[in-house]
């Protein structure tokens, strides 16, 4: 996997987007590794973190680990399910490991199974009618039961990490059946490969009804989406990959479902806090331990405090500024990479995961929804194709506008400079500019988006607040 590090340097350092182009909006691939100044940047295959392979198998013998009477719902049935050991869950890999050989084969040709589907872990109990999906860490099929009942079997990768496949089967344990959230059915294991049971949603791509939703219908969307949400930010749980293909819709029946729970995670305990963050009813957006917080009766003594560099640096958790100090072993200090979940799709990533920011909360499933409401009322769809994080920033400071990035990006603890100043572009005449649809959609709806689409993650409208909102509330 290729992916981007970043060297952490003082807060009066900068980031430099200065490709060699004219323009932001030029900004492409071959210019990226220019686009950043005073940071190391290196394109590097991730080293493999934790353990390939799911566990030593069991048995030879396929075996339903969950969704049968026999078997036991708690933690260690998952457990046994992937194999997984409690050593495994500390060393969980950040990033997917991508073997491109398995048992001795391609991957490719692995996974391109025969005309008739014959699964060692599925043999006797289902039998697979098509296949209907693959993503990149696993496929999906059809299958139909012996009672006639169609599911939907998710075939997980035997070179994902342990762990997440735990995560996963726990989030849908705990989540699954309630608000448009899929539900986990069973869970079948063979040597090292992993199966889960999950309903078949009949379902059109995005592409298809995309440009013929009417008011209505995106109502309903975007309502069924935020209640899913809602769901899952009240359980403390972050989707991580909130988009069109993991939030099935049937138009004819009006049927949701929000699946693929493989990158999601509990909200992290906010450890660093910036006190830009601090709201006006003092409360963080996403930060499940409040009493982490300080008190509104002290935010007058902590901000000024932080004019202080020694307690800016153990507050902010981040390096006293070197610009102008005068002692050289403090300037030649080794810079630390900077690390921080970037999971996710390209295109729907928020900008605090662009800015590397360590501290993401539930905010981030909102600003995805927000792109997917771009998606509808522009009627383009993928809306930022940038296959990079830089190039991903970019598009987004092109729309937004270069200040209102920079100014978000100072905030996150992060400095950025563009090499043109572009001024934000209202998104009501952005995507009037763009759309397909006839018809004028109304003035609370682009609200709604512009509430979703907030740079800032603490100003950022929350689910609950979105289903209040009056686009939403009115019928």
């Amino acid at each position: 996997m290729m992916d981007l590090e970043l060297v952490e340097t003082p807060i009066d350092d900068e980031l430099s987007l200065m490709g060699a182009c004219g323009t932001l909006q030029e900004l492409n691939p071959a210019i990226v590794n220019a686009l950043f100044e005073n940071h190391q940047i290196t394109q590097n295959e991730e080293e493999p973190t934790g353990n390939p392979a799911i566990g030593s198998p069991i048995s030879q013998s396929s075996e339903i680990l969950f969704g049968s009477p026999q078997a036991s719902n708690d933690k260690d049935s998952l457990l046994l399910a992937a194999a997984i050991s409690e050593e495994d869950l500390d060393n969980d890999p950040e990033i997917e490991i991508k073997q491109e050989v398995y048992d001795g084969v391609p991957r490719e040709e692995y996974y391109e199974c025969s005309t008739a589907f014959d699964f060692e872990e599925v043999r006797g109990k289902y039998h697979v009618l098509e296949k209907i999906g693959e993503g990149t860490f696993s496929s999906v099929y059809k299958a139909i039961t012996s009672d006639n009942q169609i599911v939907a079997l998710k075939r997980i990768y035997p070179t994902c990490s342990p762990a997440r496949i735990l995560h996963e089967m726990q989030f849908l344990k705990m989540l699954g059946g309630l608000n448009h959230v899929a539900q986990l059915l069973g869970a079948m294991r063979y040597k090292d490969q992993v199966t889960l049971v999950l309903p078949y949603v009949e379902h059109q791509k995005f592409k298809d009804y995309l440009p013929l939703m009417t008011v209505q219908q995106i109502r309903s969307y975007m309502s069924a989406l935020f209640e899913s949400l809602q769901h899952l930010h009240r359980n403390n749980v972050i989707h991580r990959d909130v988009k069109p293909g993991n939030f099935l819709f049937n138009p004819q029946t009006n049927n949701f479902k929000l699946v693929d729970f493989g990158l999601a995670q509990h909200v992290q305990q906010i450890q660093i806090l910036d006190p830009n963050f601090i709201r006006m009813n003092g409360k963080t957006r996403g930060e499940p331990l409040l009493d982490t917080l300080p008190s509104l009766k002290r935010k007058s003594s902590l901000l000024a405090g932080l004019q202080s560099p020694s307690k800016r640096q153990r507050l902010m958790g981040t390096p006293v500024a070197l610009r102008g100090t005068s002692s050289p072993e403090l300037r030649s200090l080794p810079k630390k990479s900077l690390r921080a979940p970037r999971g996710g799709t390209r295109g729907f990533r928020a900008p605090e995961v662009l800015l590397k920011c360590q501290n993401q909360t539930v905010a981030i499933d909102i600003w995805s929804a927000g792109v997917m409401l771009l998606c509808i009322l522009s009627t383009r769809y993928p809306f930022f194709s940038t296959p990079d994080d830089l190039g991903s920033l970019a598009e987004i400071a092109a729309i937004f506008g270069t200040k209102e990035v920079a100014e978000i990006a100072r905030l996150l603890n992060r400095n950025v400079r563009f090499p043109v100043e572009v001024s934000k572009t209202p998104l009501k005449q952005l995507c009037n500019q763009l759309t397909t649809r006839t018809g004028e959609m109304p003035d609370l709806l682009f609200n709604l988006l512009e509430r979703c689409l907030d740079l800032n993650p603490n100003t950022r409208i929350t689910a609950e607040e979105a289903l209040s909102h009056p686009f939403l509330s009115s019928s």
